[in-house]
Order: structure tokens, then sequence, then C-alpha cells
């Protein structure tokens, strides 16, 4: 149970780091690519 928490939590932080450091139109284009924004 707590192996797939951590898994969650991993994966989440990696999304939201890509995010963060991929740089604003990097952040956008992906986020249009994927259709959520």
């Amino acid at each position: 149970m707590y192996q797939i928490f951590e898994q969650i939590l991993f994966a989440i932080n990696e999304i939201l780091g890509y995010g963060l450091h991929a740089g604003s139109s990097a952040s956008s284009n992906l986020s249009h690519g994927l259709g959520l924004f």
C-alpha cells in the first residue's frame, strides 16, 4: 500500500517538476498537446 502511494507521489512530483523546469513555452505546448488547458 505504501509503495503505491510513494509511486503516485513520485509521479506527481516528476510531472510538476517537469512543468516548472521545462519553461513556460514547453509546458504550455505539453498542456495543449494533452488537451488539458
